[in-house]
């Protein structure tokens, strides 16, 4: 008897295990079909190019994966890579044909020294507009055959580059057609979809003008279609289709059926974690309170997972479900804020890299080296781009991450409802992450960051020249004047004309990003702002000293001035600069 019965087993397992390697030949299958089209739909964003090879690399589970399916995947990155270089070469050969066609224009305007020549040499005024018609008559002409010749350039490169993808793109339809030839056959599947019915399904989910997508989804045929072949999009795109149009319900149940599949074919699914964040918000809106603690805490979880680090915004989202959680669950509402906290925490390590990566670049000088392979034409159009970027570099400000600031506010009001995580942003976040990445004042004050000792601030009646960490894009000035007789009058959100970067000579700077030494260098960057003050009428000869307020981010810093030999600077003795918090 426990023979047989082993036999069974032995023979129900092996039934299984068979069926589960069929049922992930079929999913492998759906998959590279559906990634092809993928490729397609992104063959001139080198963007969406690069995640498709990053999820090809970084996601798809090689456990278990067929060597014909490694060799295919292998095919499909080449062709990612040759779709990027090929992008990247459309955008250089329109940079190269916009400026032609910009020389054309200048080629083919008149000389103004040719023109006033003429004036001189003919005063027949007749003879004169004959002789001037005829100038710009030529000037047209050679402005179209230039422009013409720019145009058919650019036609026959768009062509040439059109035909590159077209020839990678067949190659590719042969290989995926071979691929589902062989495992078909290998594995005797009839379920999986051609490459037709996958193209339909991007159709009907990519353009959806008239609002049709769910009833298209829900057409008996089409779904009978997709669930037959065990295709998983469907699933997910049907979600979304119900959560778009207000039926929550059917969107979680959508993402169920999503679920049941038992092959797993990626570590982390990314296209199921942007799914997630409008499951979750579906269920919260349908189910009753006792149901939606546990929904919630389920999904979350299952979002965390299905996400990596760098996509700050799903993680978010998800620290927002767990604040959602604090109101709904008072018994564990400790429990909820700790992980909403933690959350944000790791978003605020990832991304305050990401800030001193936009410091880093702040501060090091134009890399001004040009390939000598270059030809002469390209090598002029590259030095026009260091001059543009050199005059933009003198209005801008200190680059600040919105992502981490928005990050910072909700651990930070988090953090103030809890004594324990505001130990823990005291100690750990202050310190380890956003020391060396944060230097705007403001911001510094707003969370307990030490302040350094900016003492170099002048203002000569029109232009206030100040160190760079006090100013950001959202600051609003207002002025006091404290005239001789005493009397003090506030001029509110005083208007600046122009700003200025006064950066050190680039011989001066350096930056080592292993040491962070971003920081100390910016001190040496000065702004001047010009501003509006010819509307007030001041009379600066009868102020001995004048007060700024600066205000930005809920922060406000004052800088008190004297005037001293006709100019207003900081005192040498008394407190000059101090914060006033004015948040209620």
């Amino acid at each position: 008897m426990m023979s047989r019965a082993f036999f069974v087993f032995l023979t129900a397992s092996v039934l299984a295990f068979a069926q589960y390697n069929q049922e992930k030949d079929i999913q492998m299958l759906n998959y590279v079909g559906s990634l092809s089209e993928r490729i397609k739909d992104s063959r001139k964003n080198p963007y969406e190019l690069h995640l498709l090879r990053d999820e090809i690399m970084n996601d798809v589970d090689v456990l278990g994966i067929k060597p014909i399916t490694k060799h295919l995947l292998e095919k499909y990155q080449k062709n990612i890579v040759e779709f990027t270089l090929l992008s990247r070469q459309e955008e250089r050969m329109q940079f190269i044909i916009d400026n032609k066609k910009a020389e054309a224009i200048n080629q083919s305007i008149p000389d103004p020294q040719a023109l006033i020549g003429l004036a001189l040499s003919n005063p027949n005024p007749y003879l004169l507009v004959a002789n001037v018609g005829t100038m710009i008559a030529r000037s047209i002409s050679s402005y179209k055959s230039a422009m013409a010749s720019a145009e058919m350039e650019e036609l026959k490169m768009k062509w040439e580059l059109e035909d590159k993808r077209y020839k990678v793109f067949e190659k590719q339809s042969l290989e995926a057609w071979a691929y589902r030839v062989d495992v078909t056959n290998e594995s005797d599947i009839s379920k999986s979809l051609n490459e037709k019915v996958i193209q339909n399904f991007f159709k009907i989910t990519k353009d959806d003008k008239k609002g049709r997508l769910l009833e298209e989804l829900e057409n008996s045929e089409t779904a009978a279609l997709y669930t037959g072949a065990h295709y998983q999009p469907y699933y997910l795109a049907l979600a979304e289709a119900y959560y778009s149009n207000g039926n929550w319900e059917k969107c979680v149940q959508a993402y169920k059926e999503y679920e049941k599949n038992p092959v797993r074919l990626f570590t982390i699914d990314h296209s199921a974690a942007k799914v997630l964040l409008k499951v979750i918000d579906a269920g919260t809106k349908y189910l009753p309170d006792e149901e939606k603690i546990a929904f919630i805490k389920d999904y979350n979880n299952k979002l965390i997972k299905e996400s990596s680090k760098d996509e700050w915004e799903l993680r978010y989202f998800a620290g927002l479900n767990y604040m959602n959680l604090v109101s709904l669950d008072v018994t564990n509402r400790k429990i909820h804020l700790k992980e909403a906290f933690k959350i944000f925490r790791s978003n605020i390590a990832e991304l305050s890299s990401r800030q001193d990566s936009l410091l880093a670049k702040f501060i090091l000088p134009i890399d001004k080296n040009i390939p000598n392979d270059l030809s002469d034409e390209k090598k002029k159009i590259q030095k026009k781009l260091f001059k543009i970027e050199e005059k933009e570099r003198k209005y801008k400000t200190l680059p600040l991450d919105k992502a981490l600031l928005t990050n910072m506010e909700m651990a930070f009001a988090i953090a103030k409802l809890d004594k324990s995580l505001m130990n823990e942003w005291n100690e750990y976040i202050l310190k380890r992450l956003l020391e060396t990445s944060l230097t705007n004042m403001h911001l510094r004050k707003k969370y307990g960051l030490k302040i350094a000792n900016f003492n170099e601030v002048t203002f000569n009646g029109k232009e206030l020249e100040l160190p760079i960490s006090f100013v950001s894009d959202s600051i609003k000035i207002d002025l006091i004047v404290t005239y001789d007789s005493g009397k003090k009058y506030t001029f509110s959100n005083v208007k600046r004309k122009s700003i200025t970067v006064n950066r050190p000579d680039d011989d001066d700077l350096f930056y080592d990003q292993s040491k962070n030494e971003f920081i100390d260098q910016l001190r040496d960057f000065k702004v001047i702002l010009n501003l509006d003050i010819n509307p007030y009428g001041i009379d600066f000869d009868k102020v001995p000293s004048v007060e700024f307020s600066m205000t930005a981010h809920d922060e406000e810093i004052r800088i008190l001035l004297v005037k001293k030999k006709g100019e207003f600077k900081i005192p040498l003795i008394g407190k000059n600069i101090y914060v006033v918090n004015t948040k209620q």
